[in-house]
């Protein structure tokens, strides 16, 4: 006679028992156990996948835990208007002009607007002695190869002395990757400058207190508040836990810290801004698209009331500042700004402050983003960045326009230089990074590239990239590439942005079409239509403005709701860790393991994809020796083997245990 047993894992009932459930990756612990002989056979009976989120008329995007989304961030400004220049464009006219050169004296370099993006930046002295500095760029993790998972989806913090001496670390999210038999390795931006002839003392209270680091720079565990775990070194292919082999940290290992740039001038280095918000979620929380995209607007944007001052009237939110006259005296710091050039090749440019000694407010300016807003496209269902930037306003309306300006100094007759160039923003941001965070256990959850749809496929890894929305910059000097780099006739050590910040892939700006070169006044008026406006003389105005409707936004790759009319994947893959090795799923990029099911989503009904035993990977227990069940991993998957987005926690994997037929022993 045949025994029968099924065993019901539930997502929503271990979401009672354990508040940090996942939706679609769960644990049932059974009250008691059951024993697997020879012959058994296990069998996912059936499958119900929660997808009403992803089938609903309002297609909501499931948000099951709180999470936090971070951005790192540059500011920069455009440079077209606020020079003034005195004694025949020799000089700058240090009581009147918005901007002077950042050593602030008239003679060196005449001030002059270009029409060129700026970047804020702090002005770093040069080693003392024999010092030197370095700037870590990048680093890289790999993922051994094992069966017990996928690698990364941690954070880590990296220890050393800053360039003014003091000990600091900096918080770096992995992203999570899959496990490769090559050992592939994963490139993460790191932007470090560090002192590079030294190493930082370990802090009290940690191990090893008062002593040295071994290196200049090292990578720890990060701690839940982002701080080094001293107890966990894992840079340099350390083992963890120590003395056994191969028991890397989550499977992830981290070579030497080799990319280090030296140098030993002083430096101009973009300075570094961060902002948090943290999106509420649930074990039923589900938004809106529109709903959320407004509701991380209004957080990425909203002023603190208590932390409004006189001298920065956007309190605490960084991405608008104030520089220049009257500004705060920490921002005195980042007032530097230095071309965004994407090359080494100009031996010497233009750099300016604002200037904090006018007589009147012209040197009292904002530097950043005004607007920080995503929008969500129904027809496409994508969302995208549409302002990370501040608009050219006239009359209260959003302008684009043409500017020319004077070149000073003047040519070698003695005639006036004059440029002619498009503005479509005053300033604005470039992200450095993205990074999410569950807020209950600090793991990473990879919210701006799968719920937010901006994640890039990388070939050859199921990993979703972030990285083509980066803009970091490399520190270059003399020292290292063998070109004399200056700023306003300084030698220094200057920053190099390679990926460029073109409009619609890095950057944000209005929309400058043929239209916007159209005058708008009627047949017979002083401005008709029909006629090419005159560019302004050195004498007069040197701009004209456009209103513009159209922003050039940067669009996410993906769709971010899977409806009927938009699949992005066939089927689903139930797997099931227990006591027992389940089936491989064998494909040219990975291997899956302990897979049970695999569910088409043909059979998605009322709400719910669902699958039965036709379905099923079964599992036959061929050694003598018992086994006992007390515990599922259950995880619902897509197709590309990572965990699926936006179903919800209503899923159930009935597990069938088949007990061998044994035959009647004749009396």
């Amino acid at each position: 006679m045949t025994e029968l047993v099924v065993v019901e894992c539930r997502n929503k009932t271990a979401a009672v028992l354990n508040p940090n459930t996942t939706n679609g990756d769960w644990q049932t612990n059974l009250q008691e156990h059951i024993v697997i002989e020879e012959g058994d056979e296990i069998v996912a009976r059936n499958v119900f996948i929660d997808t009403k989120a992803a089938t609903s008329p309002q297609e909501k995007i499931v948000v099951p835990r709180s999470v936090r989304l971070t951005m790192n961030y540059f500011l920069y400004n455009i440079n077209w208007q606020g020079a003034v220049t005195t004694n025949g464009n020799a000089d700058t006219d240090l009581t009147s002009s918005a901007i002077v050169p950042f050593n602030n004296t008239s003679g060196v370099y005449v001030a002059k607007n270009d029409g060129e993006a700026y970047v804020a930046c702090e002005r770093v002295p040069a080693p003392t002695g024999a010092g030197t500095f370095g700037f870590l760029k990048e680093f890289e993790f790999v993922v051994v190869y094992t069966t017990d998972g996928d690698g990364g989806g941690f954070d880590v913090a990296f220890f050393f002395d800053g360039l003014n001496g003091a000990s600091q670390h900096k918080t770096i999210s992995l992203y999570g990757a899959p496990p490769d038999f090559g050992n592939k390795s994963y490139p993460v931006v790191a932007d470090i400058p560090f002192q590079s002839n030294g190493s930082p003392t370990f802090p009290p209270g940690s191990p090893n207190a008062g002593q040295p680091q071994d290196t200049p720079i090292a990578c720890y565990l990060a701690k839940p508040d982002g701080s080094p775990d001293f107890n966990v070194r894992l840079d340099g292919n350390r083992n963890y836990p120590a003395g056994k082999n191969h028991s890397f940290y989550k499977n992830t290992r981290i070579p030497p810290l080799t990319d280090v740039t030296p140098f030993t001038k002083e430096s101009v280095i973009p300075k570094l801004f961060t902002t948090s918000i943290d999106i509420e979620g649930g074990a039923e929380v589900a938004y809106d698209p529109t709903e959320l995209a407004e509701t991380i607007n209004r957080k990425f944007t909203e002023i603190q009331k208590d932390t409004i001052t006189e001298s920065e009237l956007t309190g605490n939110n960084q991405f608008l500042q104030h520089v220049g006259k009257g500004q705060p005296a920490a921002n005195a710091a980042f007032n530097n700004f230095v071309p965004l050039r994407s090359d080494n090749t100009e031996a010497n440019e233009f750099a300016f402050t604002y200037n904090t000694g006018t007589t009147g407010n012209e040197g009292a300016r904002w530097v950043g983003s005004s607007q920080v807003e995503l929008a969500f496209n129904p027809t496409t269902r994508k969302f995208s960045f549409n302002f990370l930037h501040t608009p050219i306003y006239a009359g209260g309306a959003i302008n684009v326009g043409i500017v020319r300006a004077n070149q000073a100094p003047n040519d070698g007759g003695g005639n006036p230089v004059f440029k002619t160039f498009p503005i479509t923003k005053n300033g604005g941001l470039l992200i450095s990074s993205l990074s999410s965070k569950y807020i209950d256990t600090n793991e990473v959850a990879s919210f701006w590239e799968r719920e937010l749809g901006f994640g890039l496929n990388t070939p050859g890894s199921k990993h979703l990239s972030l990285n083509y929305l980066y803009t970091n910059p490399e520190i270059v000097s003399d020292t290292d590439d063998g070109t004399s780099h200056s700023l306003n006739a300084e030698p220094l050590a200057v920053p190099i942005f390679k990926s460029g910040i073109a409009e619609g892939l890095k950057t944000t700006g209005g929309f400058l079409g043929l239209d916007s070169m159209v005058q708008k006044g009627a047949s017979g008026s002083a401005n008709p239509f029909y006629e090419v406006p005159v560019l302004p003389t050195s004498t007069g105005a040197n701009e004209i403005f456009s209103t513009s409707d159209a922003q050039t936004e940067i669009e996410a790759i993906n769709s971010v709701l899977n409806s009927k009319n938009s699949i992005t994947f066939g089927y689903f893959l139930a797997e099931v860790k227990a006591q027992f090795k389940g089936g491989d799923l064998i494909s040219e990029n990975a291997n899956k393991h302990n897979v049970m099911a695999i569910v088409s989503r043909y059979y998605q009904q009322d709400s719910y994809t669902s699958s039965s035993s036709d379905a099923a990977v079964i599992y036959q227990h061929n050694s003598s020796e018992p086994v006992l069940l007390n515990s599922f991993k259950c995880r619902v998957l897509d197709s590309d083997g990572n965990l699926a987005d936006n179903i919800g926690q209503d899923n159930t994997i009935f597990i069938e245990i088949v007990k061998k037929a044994v035959k009647p022993v004749k009396a």
